[in-house]
């Protein structure tokens, strides 16, 4: 397995135990450019460089407004084939958008730099644009060893080439066309999709035994709703469907018939 070279400095230092102890092969070193340099495996197993440059949140701001990131640390991280800067902190910001670090467990303070989210992304952005320079958001430790394990497993499984996951034919959900059976039954009252369902299943799909059913029948048949509780058709809508399959009327439909016009 291709060694992360790590550098000796501290921050970058941090890194070395907790990578190796998640399992990936680490070692210390000097680094010229970034923190984290490891060879892996481009189109048809060519070796290619694969640099990581970490820095806190805080630090980030730091070399931003001071320039050492664009003048040095940037034009030097281009000798390397794929390059990403990790940015470790919580990103956070007021109502004015300027940056902000915690203060204790409740309170908030105005990061040193006193820079924007806004000013502080298209920074980043014009970063990546035009040196390549591509960022990753890690909030803690525990990230920022998922984002670097993440990138070394993508890059030392196998070649460029042969990687599929961005490789997909659509398939869009199928809807089951409605049997015969449930057709007919959903224009019964009181029948529903789930007590379609239930009904063909019940009477296994005959339309002639359902019609001929007792209220008794239908109304112990049950389904299943989300919560996972049982729901029978009950006696009140059993014996309204029975009435209605019977072509009767219900004793008001007869006292409203009855009622002669005044």
């Amino acid at each position: 397995m291709p060694v992360i070279l790590v550098d000796y400095r501290r921050g970058s230092h941090e890194l070395l135990a907790p990578l190796s102890k998640i399992g990936l092969p680490v070692e210390e070193t000097t680094l010229e450019f970034g923190d984290l340099l490891f060879t892996g495996r481009g189109e048809h197993g060519a070796p290619v460089t694969v640099a990581i440059e970490h820095k806190k949140l805080s630090d980030l701001v730091g070399s931003l407004r001071t320039g050492r990131l664009q003048d040095r640390q940037a034009t030097g991280m281009q000798t390397f084939d794929y390059r990403w800067l990790l940015i470790e902190g919580e990103l956070l910001y007021g109502k004015d958008g300027k940056l902000l670090r915690r203060r204790g467990r409740r309170g908030f303070a105005l990061m040193s730099g006193g820079m924007t989210i806004g000013e502080l992304l298209n920074r980043l952005f014009v970063l990546q644009l035009m040196v390549g320079l591509t960022p990753l958001f890690a909030r803690q430790r525990r990230d920022t060893l998922k984002l670097i394990e993440a990138l070394y497993r993508v890059w030392t499984d196998t070649d460029l080439d042969k990687h599929k996951s961005h490789i997909a034919i659509h398939q869009p959900t199928t809807i089951r066309p409605v049997s015969n059976f449930r057709r007919a039954v959903l224009m019964w009252p009181g029948i529903g999709l789930q007590m379609s369902r239930a009904a063909e299943r019940y009477f296994r799909g005959s339309v002639m035994t359902a019609a001929a059913a007792d209220v008794e029948e239908w109304k112990q048949i049950a389904t299943v709703d989300d919560d996972g509780e049982i729901r029978r058709f009950g006696r009140i809508r059993a014996e309204k469907l029975v009435t209605f399959l019977r072509g009767e009327t219900t004793p008001c439909q007869t006292k409203n018939r009855n009622r002669q016009p005044t």
